[in-house]
């Protein structure tokens, strides 16, 4: 589906494709490796290259070029490949509700970064986003 469906208009080439970077920091996400600077550590992991079936994953640099590349189109995209998986999923077992929780947390930063200012709530520097998960399962 990302290889039919995401696109950018990046027209370079390169040994990493687009949607082969997308696959590779979602599975990095749920494998709990949440920020680029593990890519390099990662780029050699033997499940994670088994998985994607690649010799060797995207390096740190590469994953953070790609979402320098993502922009209002690929935005819009991923929320339609999200709406078809959404779709796959509950065509086998729809939800009898939905609770959805919205809620704030803090990813801290360190030194100048771009975007990030003081939350008094937390009494510290760092991202402060607004995040929505499923109610019932987390």
């Amino acid at each position: 589906m990302l290889k039919n469906c995401f696109k950018t208009t990046d027209k370079a080439r390169r040994q990493h494709l687009n949607d082969e970077i997308l696959l590779q920091k979602i599975y990095q996400i749920c494998a709990g490796y949440f920020t680029d600077d593990v890519s390099d550590e990662l780029s050699t992991d033997p499940v994670l290259t088994t998985c994607l079936g690649k010799k060797r994953l995207a390096s740190q640099p590469t994953i953070s070029r790609f979402g320098s590349r993502l922009d209002e189109i690929t935005l819009e995209q991923l929320q339609k490949i999200t709406g078809a998986l959404r779709k796959r999923v509950y065509s086998v077992t729809p939800p009898q509700k939905v609770l959805l929780d919205l809620d704030s947390t803090l990813l801290p930063t360190y030194g100048k970064q771009e975007g990030e200012a003081f939350n008094y709530h937390y009494s510290a520097h760092g991202y402060h986003p607004l995040v929505c998960y499923d109610g019932l399962t987390g």
